[in-house]
C-alpha cells in the first residue's frame, strides 16, 4: 500500500509498503520529497539520494504482517489529516508534483496528470501508461529531459529525442540506439562532453572527442584508446578544469584527465601543465615526476595543492606560507609542524580552522579569538571550555554562534541581535521570543526564513515582504496567499519563483517578466507553461 496525508498545520506523513518492510516519511509540505527514493531509507545508498525527510523503515516478519501495520498506521494518521478530494490533489501536485505517486486512481485523471507533468517532468512517470499522450510527454520533456526515459515506444520520435538533448546533452544516455546519429550525438557532445559515454562506438571520431575534452576535459575517460592521441591528452591537461571546481563526487566517471592519459604520454612539462589546471592531478603523477620544484609550483598555483604533496617535501617554512594564506589547508599539515606560530597564523586567516588543530592548544583564549573570527569555530571547542560564561563571551564577540547556544542562556535581546546579523538565525528563536518584530526582521533580511514559521502566522503582509526580499521563498506562502500580487512581486525579485507560481497564475506577462532576467540560461522556460511557451519565446526575442 501507499498513501499521503496533509495536516493543517502545513506537515504531512507518507507511508510505503514493499514486501516485508513498511517505510514512513513525514515533515512540512514544502520540504523536497521523492517518494521513490523511501525504499533506500536504512540503507548505503541512501548517503547519495535526495532521502524523504525523516524516512524511516520498519522490518515485519511477514508480507501479511506489514499491509496489516501499514493500514493500522494510515488510519492512525488519517484522523486530523485534511479531506483528499480532486481539489486537494490538484493543489498538492502543483506545490510538489512528484506526489502524482499517491494519488488514488480515481483522481489520477488525465488534467491532474498533466498539471504535474508539466510542472516537473520527473512526475511523468507516474503517469499511468494509457495517459501516456504524445501532449503529454510534450509537456513533461519540456520541463525535464529525464521524462525521455519514461517516453512510450509508439510515440518516442528522433524529434522528442534532439529535444531531450538540446536540453541536456546527459539525455543521450535514454535516446534508443535507432536514434542516435551522427547529429544527434553532435548536440549532446558539444553542449555536455560526459555524454560522449553514451555515442555508439562508430559514431566516435577524433573532432566529437576532441569537442567533448574541450567542453568537459575529464570526459577524456570516455575517449576509446585508440583515439586517445598525445594532441588530445596535451588539450585534456592544458586548461582550468571547471568540473573539478563544479563537483564534489569521487567515483571513477569523475576523476581528473591527468589519470586516463597513457604512461608513455606523461612528462615533466604535462605534470606541470597538468597540477596548475587541476591539483587533483598530482594524486596521479608517477614519483619519478615528483621533485620539490614541481611542489613548489603547484603552491604557488594553490595552496589546496598542500593535499597532494607528499609528507617528505611538506617543509615548515612551505606549510607556514600555505596556511597564512588559507586556513583550511592546516587539516594537510603534519602534526609535528603544527606549533603556536602556525596556528596562531591559521586562525588569524579563518577561525573554522580550529577544526584542525590539537587539544593541547586549545586553550579559552584561542578558541575565543578562532570563535570572532568564524562562528562556526564554536562547534570544535572542547566541551570542557563550554561553561555559560564562555558562552557569553562567545556570543559578544560573534553573533553568528547563536545556533549552537544553550536555550536556557537565550533572553530575547540576544535573538533579536542574532536575527538583526542573519535572518536565517530565525529558526533558532525560541517561540517565546518571536515577537512581530522579531519575525518581520528576519523575513525582510531573508525572505526563506519564512519556512521556520508555523502556517497561522504566515499573513499576507508577511508573506508580501519575503518574496520582495528573496523571491523564490513564494515556495513557503501558504497556497491560498499566492496571489497575482504576491506571484508578481516573486517573480520580479528573482525569476526562479516562476517555478512555485500555481498554473492558473501563469500568465504571459508574468512569465516574460521572469524571462526578462534569464540572460544566460532558458531555466525560467522550463516553468512557463507548455501551451504559451511560444508566445513567451517571441516575446523574449
Amino acid at each position: 500500500m501507499k498513501d499521503y496525508y496533509e495536516y493543517r498545520n502545513g506537515a504531512f506523513w507518507a507511508i510505503l509498503t514493499k514486501g516485508r518492510a513498511v517505510y514512513t516519511a513525514h515533515g512540512t509540505i514544502y520540504e523536497y520529497f521523492q517518494p521513490e527514493n523511501m525504499p533506500f531509507a536504512g540503507t548505503k545508498k541512501a548517503e547519495s539520494l535526495y532521502m524523504p525527510p525523516n524516512a524511516q523503515k520498519t522490518t515485519y516478519a511477514n508480507t501479511c504482517e506489514a499491509e496489516k501495520a501499514a493500514v493500522k498506521l494510515a488510519r492512525t494518521k488519517s484522523r486530523d489529516a485534511v479531506k483528499k478530494d480532486a481539489a486537494f490533489w490538484n493543489v498538492a501536485v502543483q506545490i510538489n508534483p512528484l506526489l502524482l505517486f499517491f494519488v488514488p486512481g480515481q483522481f489520477a485523471a488525465e488534467e491532474l496528470c498533466s498539471l504535474a507533468a508539466g510542472r516537473d517532468g520527473k512526475a511523468f512517470q507516474y503517469v499511468p501508461v494509457k495517459m501516456r499522450t504524445e501532449k503529454i510527454c510534450r509537456k513533461a520533456l519540456h520541463n525535464s529531459y529525464h521524462a525521455l526515459r519514461f517516453i512510450p515506444k509508439n510515440i518516442l520520435t528522433d524529434e522528442l529525442c534532439k529535444i531531450a538533448v538540446t536540453m541536456h546533452g546527459g539525455a543521450l544516455k535514454f535516446v534508443p540506439e535507432k536514434f542516435k546519429t551522427a547529429e544527434i550525438c553532435f548536440v549532446a557532445v558539444k553542449s555536455y562532453g560526459f555524454a560522449l559515454e553514451y555515442v555508439p562506438k562508430n559514431l566516435m571520431t577524433n573532432k566529437l572527442c576532441t569537442m567533448a575534452v574541450q567542453r568537459n576535459p575529464r570526459a577524456l575517460h570516455f575517449v576509446p584508446a585508440e583515439l586517445r592521441t598525445r594532441k588530445l591528452c596535451n588539450l585534456a591537461v592544458s586548461d582550468v578544469d571547471i568540473d573539478a571546481l563544479l563537483t564534489s563526487k569521487n567515483d571513477d566517471s569523475l576523476r581528473c584527465a591527468f589519470a586516463y592519459i597513457p604512461r608513455e604520454f606523461i612528462t615533466s612539462r604535462l605534470c606541470l601543465k597538468a597540477i596548475e589546471n587541476d591539483l587533483e592531478s598530482f594524486k596521479y603523477i608517477p614519483d619519478k615526476f615528483i621533485t620539490p620544484k614541481l611542489c613548489r609550483a603547484a603552491l604557488e598555483k594553490s595552496v589546496f595543492s598542500l593535499r597532494y604533496i607528499p609528507e617528505k617535501y611538506k617543509t615548515y617554512e612551505l606549510c607556514l606560507a600555505a596556511v597564512k594564506k588559507i586556513s583550511g589547508v592546516l587539516q594537510h599539515v603534519p602534526q609535528e609542524h603544527k606549533t603556536e606560530e602556525l596556528i596562531d597564523a591559521a586562525l588569524g586567516q579563518e577561525g573554522s580552522a580550529l577544526e584542525f588543530v590539537p587539544a593541547q592548544y586549545k586553550t579559552r583564549e584561542r578558541c575565543l579569538a578562532a570563535i570572532q573570527n568564524s562562528a562556526n569555530a564554536i562547534a570544535h571547542v572542547p566541551e570542557t571550555l563550554k561553561t555559560k560564561d564562555f558562552y557569553r563571551e562567545a556570543f559578544s564577540l560573534n553573533a553568528g554562534v547563536f545556533q549552537w547556544l544553550p536555550k536556557e542562556l537565550l533572553t530575547a535581546k540576544m535573538c533579536e541581535r542574532a536575527v538583526k546579523k542573519d535572518g536565517w538565525a530565525l529558526q533558532y528563536v525560541p517561540c517565546e521570543y518571536r515577537t512581530e518584530q522579531c519575525i518581520q526582521r528576519a523575513v525582510r533580511i531573508m525572505g526563506n526564513s519564512l519556512q521556520y514559521l508555523e502556517e497561522k502566522q504566515k499573513t499576507k503582509e508577511l508573506c508580501l515582504l519575503a518574496v520582495k526580499s528573496t523571491g523564490p521563498a513564494l515556495h513557503y506562502v501558504p497556497w491560498h496567499l499566492r496571489t497575482p500580487e504576491i506571484c508578481l512581486a516573486a517573480v520580479k525579485n528573482f525569476y526562479m519563483a516562476l517555478e512555485h507560481v500555481p498554473e492558473a497564475l501563469k500568465t504571459p506577462e508574468l512569465c516574460r517578466e521572469a524571462l526578462k532576467q534569464c540572460h544566460y540560461d532558458n531555466w525560467a522556460m522550463r516553468y512557463v507553461p507548455y501551451e504559451i511557451k511560444d508566445e513567451c519565446l517571441i516575446s523574449k526575442k
